[in-house]
């Protein structure tokens, strides 16, 4: 079923090497196939915002994912410093706050959303 997730508690997805050498001689035998996993990689940064009611605020932002995505290398949530509003014409806050997540996954269904919230 492929709607279900593969990843079980005992599954190492960090290993890049799924089969020894000597098994890649062997004939093809497509039930010892290990589960092929693909990569989704978001790097970004907040950087800044108009926002009337208040001189400074601070910005959360938290990836949400489906079952079918395991994160890999990452925080899938964090805070920023308070932010300011600059003393220019166009007054923004500005944070310029990084993110930098990797997820892994077989199926491409519920995948990752970034929900960013003051």
């Amino acid at each position: 079923d492929y709607d279900q997730s593969v990843f079980t508690d005992n599954q190492n997805i960090d290993n890049q090497h799924e089969y020894n050498k000597h098994e890649n001689l062997q004939s093809y035998d497509p039930r010892r196939q290990p589960h092929s996993f693909f990569y989704l990689g978001v790097t970004g940064q907040i950087e800044s915002l108009k926002y009337a009611n208040t001189d400074g605020i601070s910005v959360k932002y938290e990836f949400l994912a489906g079952s079918r995505w395991k994160l890999v290398e990452g925080k899938n949530k964090g805070q920023s410093q308070f932010g300011f509003k600059s003393k220019g014409f166009n007054r923004e806050i500005v944070w310029n706050f990084p993110f930098d997540v990797t997820y892994a996954s077989t199926n491409v269904k519920e995948w990752p959303q970034i929900v960013i919230y003051c």
